[in-house]
């Protein structure tokens, strides 16, 4: 996920009551630096959005993005 899909979709965000502390080593780079603020809670204290809350539009047009690069 992307900081931008994350910052559209705060009505959805809940509260992460036992957060993974993993290191996630298949990231991007991008991935990598939002999953490491999530964690510093630069966000807010353990944020979390499910990503079944994700809007539709924004995923297909990040699909169709991605089917061209």
């Amino acid at each position: 996920m992307d900081e931008a899909t994350l910052l559209s979709h705060r009505e959805h965000w809940v509260k992460e009551s036992d957060p993974s502390k993993a290191e996630l080593s298949h990231l991007s780079d991008e991935e990598a630096a939002l999953c490491d603020a999530l964690r510093d809670n630069r966000f807010g204290v353990n944020v979390r959005l499910e990503q079944e809350y994700i809007a539709f539009a924004m995923l297909t047009a990040r699909l169709a993005t991605i089917q061209t690069e």
